[in-house]
């Protein structure tokens, strides 16, 4: 029982603790956190100041920075 209850709080400790943010995120991982469509997020990426890195050949979006962008270009349809 001993050892039941040692699990159970480990457990919950581990469900409590903050998980860690990433910083990058790929074109899908990108689409899921905002909730928005492919086409949008590379038609964001056309932008020369779009917050993204290139890792070899893959973009990665610096998602930290996407919301102050945003705000940047609040005017612009991007699902167009």
């Amino acid at each position: 029982m001993k050892e039941i209850i040692r699990l159970l709080s480990s457990i919950l400790d581990a469900l409590q603790k903050p998980k860690k943010k990433k910083i990058f995120l790929t074109v899908s991982e990108a689409v899921q956190e905002m909730g928005t469509s492919r086409e949008v997020i590379y038609k964001m990426m056309t932008y020369p100041d779009f917050p993204m890195n290139y890792v070899n050949s893959k973009r990665l979006v610096r998602i930290q920075e996407v919301p102050e962008w945003l705000q940047k270009h609040n005017r612009e349809d991007f699902g167009k």
